[in-house]
C-alpha cells in the first residue's frame, strides 16, 4: 500500500458557502472559491472573510484535512494594489493552501512579501505549452491549470516535463475563446472577462451564412471515460468548473467523479448520477480536444442554456375542459408537482420551460406526482408557445433530486480557526502575571506575545496540585477565541489559591489583547508591504522628472511581411520598429522581405512577433523560424504568451524582447514581473483606459507602448464556427477564410480562420488617436499601431499614420 500511486485531487467549486460545504461533503479534496472582489465569477456568491474563515475551520476539522484554494484571478489595475495587499495579509493569516491568479504583478507581489503562499496559475494565464509552465517555474508558481484546448498528448507532456503540479478541467462550462484571451464581453459591453464581469456574448444568436445559429456556444465539458489516461499521465489535479452553480450541482458532479476516480462505481450509479446531474443543470456533453484537436463536435449551435434530463416525446396536445392545453406524454423518470419540464422549440434558441403545476386528474382523482413509465397529462400554462408532437420533453428541474443531495449536505456553521497558543502563568502571594504567545509559522510572522499582570492578595493554597489544575482547566477554555492551547507552564513556588472566576476573566484579558495584536501585526505587515512600494514609486516618480523630455516615438505591427508595401519610404523613416509577426510564413520569403526592409531602417528596426498560441505540432516550426531568424542577425523580438520567453532562449545571440497585450500590463509590478523576465518594454492592455493610463503612469511611463489603433482580436478559438453551423468538409476541402456573422444585440463581426483555428474581430477598430494629446501629456513615449488581422489598403495607411503621427 505504501507504494501505492497517489489519486490525483479532485477539486471542486464553491460559489458559496453552502456550495463548498457541499462540495466537502460529496467528496472534494479541495474547493476552490472567490472572495466579493477579484474573482473572475464576479456575479457568483463568493464568500467574505469571515465565511473564508469558517469554511477553512471545517476543511480542517475532517479526516483527511481538504484544502481550500482562494481565486484572485482578475487582471488588476495600479490603484487596487494597497487592496490586493490588505487581502493577501488576511489570506496569510488564515493559511489558505494556495492562491489561483492571473495577474503578474500579483504573482510578483506576492512572491516578494508573502512567499509563504502557494501560488497556482489560473487558466485565465492561457499556458498551453511546455514552455509556458516552464516560465510560469520560473515566477515561482507550484501548479499550472492548464488550456482546455488541450489534447492528451500535450498534457501528457506538460506533466511529466515541466517540473510543476498540472490541473486540468474536468466537467463544466467551456469559454469559447482560449481563457483569456476574450475581450469581445470588454469591446462591446465594458464588462471585462479578466475583471471577472464576462455577459457571456458567446451565447449569443448570430447569423452566419444566411442562417440564424449558435456559433459561439460550446457544450460541456464532461470526460468520466478519460478518468483513468488522465490518471495515467500523472496530473496533480482534476478541477470541476461551476462556481455559478448551485449546492445541488456541485454535490451530484463531485460525487459522480469521486466516485469514478476511486473506481467505485458500478454501471447503473454512474447512470443515476448522470441523470440527476442532467436534471440539475447541463448542456450537451462533449469530451473537448482531449483524444483529438479535429473534434468539430463541441459546439452546440442550435440551443444554449440548461437542457435538462430528456424524459420522453410528446405524444399529443390536449385540450383540457377549462379551454386550456395540455401535453401527453410517458416519463421515463418520476415527476412531482413543481417540478420543472422544458420542451424544445423550433427556432428558438432556449427550450420553453414551465413547472408542473397540476396533472390531469386521473378518474377524478388529483395527481400530485406520477412514477417512472406512466403516461401523464401535465397542464401547459398560458400563451404558451406552439408545440408538437414527437418534440423531446426534458426534466429540468427536480424536487427529489435536490433534496437528496441538500439533506445530506452539511450547512455552514460557526466554526473557528484556531491558533495554537503557549502560556506561561506565574502566581505569587501579591498576584498573578500571564504571557501568552503565539509563534511565527513563516518568515513572513514574528512570534506575537500579550502579557497581563494583575496585583492580588492570594492566600495558601490547601491542596497546591488542585491550583495547578483549575489554572489548567481555565486556559482550555479558549472555545468563543480564535485560539487553541498547546501548552501551558504554571509557576506557583509559593503554593498560593486563585479562584476559577478570578483565571477565567484573565484568560479572556489575555486573549482580547492576544488577538488585538495580532490584528495589528497583520495592518503592520501590510502597511510596511504598501510603504516599500510607495518608496519605489516615489524613486520612479523622481527619474522621470529628472530625465530628460523623451521624443515620442511609433511601431507598426503587420500580420504578413508582405503588407511591408503599404508604407512608403517616408512614413517608414518616421517609424523607431516595424513589428512582424513570424507565423504562418514562409521563413526563406520572410527572410527576403526582411532583407528589403532593414535596408530601410537597419535590423535595428525591425521587430519579429512570436504568436499568442503555439501548440505542440507548430512548435518545431517556431524554434527553426527562431534559430535561422535570429542567425541572419534579427534580435529584437516580441511575446504575447509566457511561452515566448522560453522559446526565446533558443538561437544564438542577445535577444532585446518587448511583450506584447494579451501579457495583461495593467499594473507597474506586472512591468516588473515582465522585465524580470526580460522584457525591455511592453505594449499595455487594451482594456486600459484613460485613468489606467494615468495610474501606471505615475510610476514612469518609459518602455511603456500605448496601442492607438487595432482591429483587436475579440476570441481566439480552436473551435470553427462555420463547421458547427454548416459541417466540416475535411481540411483538405476547406475553403473557408473569412466570414461575417452578425448578432443583433451586439452588431457585426468577422471570423478569419488558419489551419482550424478561430480569429473575430470586431468591424470597429479600437481607436485612441483622438486622444493621443492627453495620453501624450502622461508621459508616454511610445505608440503602437498593430494593422494584423485586417486587409488594408494603402490609402487607409496612410490615413491612419496621419492621424497617429499629427
Amino acid at each position: 500500500m505504501a507504494n501505492e500511486k497517489r489519486l490525483p485531487e479532485l477539486l471542486s467549486p464553491a460559489g458559496g458557502p453552502l456550495a463548498g460545504h457541499a462540495a466537502l461533503d460529496f467528496g472534494a479534496d479541495a474547493i476552490y472559491l472567490g472572495l466579493q472582489k477579484f474573482s473572475a465569477r464576479a456575479d457568483a456568491e463568493n464568500f467574505t472573510l469571515e465565511e473564508l474563515s469558517e469554511i477553512i475551520a471545517y476543511t480542517r476539522s475532517l479526516q483527511p484535512k481538504k484544502k481550500v484554494y482562494v481565486t484572485l484571478n482578475t487582471v488588476i489595475y495600479e490603484e487596487e494594489l494597497g487592496e490586493i495587499i490588505d487581502i493577501l495579509a488576511q489570506l496569510s493569516n488564515l493559511e489558505v493552501d494556495a492562491l489561483i491568479i492571473q495577474d503578474l504583478g500579483l504573482a510578483k507581489l506576492a512572491q516578494d512579501h508573502f512567499p509563504e503562499i502557494r501560488l497556482h496559475a489560473s487558466t485565465q494565464m492561457a499556458i498551453h505549452n511546455l514552455e509556458g509552465a516552464l516560465t510560469l517555474k520560473k515566477l515561482g508558481f507550484s501548479r499550472v491549470t492548464l488550456a482546455r484546448e488541450l489534447t492528451l498528448g500535450e498534457i501528457k507532456e506538460i506533466t511529466q516535463k515541466s517540473g510543476i503540479e498540472t490541473e486540468v478541467f474536468i466537467h463544466g462550462a467551456m469559454c469559447y475563446s482560449y481563457s483569456g484571451l476574450c475581450l469581445l464581453s470588454s469591446a462591446e459591453t465594458g464588462r471585462s472577462a479578466n475583471r471577472g464581469m464576462c455577459t457571456q456574448p458567446c451565447r449569443e444568436v448570430f447569423e452566419i451564412g444566411g442562417k440564424k445559429a449558435l456559433p459561439f456556444s460550446m457544450k460541456d465539458l464532461a470526460v468520466p471515460g478519460l478518468i483513468e489516461e488522465l490518471k495515467k499521465i500523472g496530473v496533480s489535479s482534476m478541477k470541476i468548473e461551476g462556481r455559478k452553480k448551485s449546492p445541488p450541482y456541485v454535490a451530484a458532479v463531485t460525487s459522480y467523479y469521486r466516485k469514478i476516480l476511486d473506481g467505485k462505481i458500478s454501471r447503473r450509479e454512474m447512470e443515476g448520477l448522470e441523470r440527476d446531474i442532467r436534471t440539475i443543470f447541463s448542456r450537451p456533453w462533449t469530451e473537448a480536444y482531449y483524444r483529438s484537436r479535429e473534434n468539430k463536435e463541441v459546439i452546440d449551435p442550435r440551443n444554449t442554456g440548461h437542457r435538462g434530463l430528456a424524459i420522453g416525446k410528446v405524444e399529443r396536445i390536449l385540450p383540457t375542459p377549462h379551454g386550456k392545453e395540455a401535453i401527453r406524454f410517458v416519463t421515463s423518470v418520476p415527476i412531482e408537482r413543481h417540478d420543472g419540464l422544458q420542451v424544445e422549440v423550433p427556432g428558438l434558441a432556449k427550450p420553453y420551460g414551465f413547472p408542473v403545476e397540476f396533472f390531469l386528474k386521473e378518474r377524478g382523482k388529483t395527481i400530485f406526482s406520477a412514477p417512472a413509465n406512466s403516461k401523464v397529462d401535465i397542464l401547459l400554462p398560458d400563451r404558451h408557445p406552439k408545440l408538437k408532437a414527437g418534440t423531446t420533453v426534458f426534466l429540468s428541474s427536480s424536487i427529489s433530486v435536490k433534496k437528496k443531495y441538500l439533506d445530506k449536505t452539511t450547512k455552514p456553521g460557526k466554526l473557528e480557526i484556531k491558533r495554537e497558543v503557549i502560556v506561561q502563568v506565574g502566581l505569587s502571594a501579591k498576584g498573578v502575571v500571564v504571557s501568552a504567545k503565539a509563534k511565527a509559522r513563516h518568515a513572513g510572522e514574528s512570534d506575537i506575545v500579550a502579557t497581563h499582570e494583575e496585583k492580588l492578595s492570594l492566600g495558601d493554597a490547601k491542596n497546591p496540585s488542585e491550583t495547578q489544575k483549575a489554572v489548567r482547566e481555565a486556559f482550555e477554555k479558549l472555545g468563543d477565541t480564535p485560539f487553541a492551547l498547546k501548552e501551558i507552564e504554571v509557576k506557583n513556588p509559593y503554593k498560593v489559591f486563585i479562584p476559577a472566576s478570578k483565571l477565567n476573566a484573565i484568560r479572556r484579558e489575555i486573549a482580547q489583547k492576544l488577538q488585538k495584536k495580532i490584528s495589528s501585526a497583520l495592518v503592520e505587515r501590510a502597511e510596511k508591504v504598501k510603504g516599500l512600494i510607495a518608496a519605489n514609486h516615489k524613486k520612479e516618480a523622481e527619474k522621470k522628472a529628472h530625465s530628460t523630455q523623451l521624443k515620442v516615438s511609433y511601431s507598426i505591427k503587420f500580420d504578413d511581411a508582405e503588407k511591408i508595401c503599404l508604407l512608403d519610404a517616408s512614413e517608414i523613416k518616421r517609424l523607431k520598429e516595424i513589428v512582424i509577426c513570424v507565423q504562418g510564413q514562409d521563413t526563406s520569403r520572410l527572410l527576403n522581405h526582411l532583407k528589403f526592409l532593414s535596408g530601410l531602417t537597419g535590423k535595428n528596426g525591425i521587430r519579429l512577433a512570436l504568436p499568442t498560441i503555439t501548440r505542440s505540432w507548430e512548435k518545431e516550426d517556431l524554434y527553426e523560424k527562431i534559430g535561422e531568424l535570429a542567425k541572419a542577425g534579427y534580435s529584437l523580438w516580441e511575446v504575447s504568451n509566457l511561452s515566448g520567453f522560453e522559446f526565446l532562449k533558443s538561437g544564438p545571440g542577445e535577444k532585446d524582447i518587448s511583450a506584447d497585450w494579451p501579457l495583461y500590463a495593467t499594473n507597474h509590478l506586472a512591468l516588473e514581473a515582465l522585465k524580470g523576465l526580460g522584457a525591455k518594454s511592453a505594449v499595455l492592455s487594451p482594456e486600459n483606459g484613460y485613468d489606467e493610463l494615468k495610474a501606471i503612469s505615475k510610476s514612469g511611463a518609459e518602455n511603456k507602448k500605448v496601442l492607438v489603433h487595432q482591429y483587436t482580436p475579440l476570441f481566439i478559438s480552436e473551435s470553427c464556427p462555420k463547421a458547427a453551423v454548416f459541417g466540416c468538409p475535411g481540411k483538405s476541402a476547406c475553403t473557408f477564410g473569412e466570414i461575417e456573422v452578425t448578432s443583433k444585440k451586439l452588431g457585426k463581426f468577422i471570423i478569419t480562420q488558419k489551419d482550424c483555428r478561430a480569429t473575430v474581430r470586431g468591424s470597429h477598430p479600437l481607436d485612441f488617436t483622438k486622444n493621443l494629446p492627453d495620453i501624450k501629456a502622461l508621459g508616454y513615449p511610445e505608440f503602437r499601431i498593430d494593422l494584423s488581422g485586417k486587409i488594408y489598403s494603402r490609402d487607409e495607411v496612410s490615413r491612419i499614420l496621419r492621424k497617429a503621427l499629427r
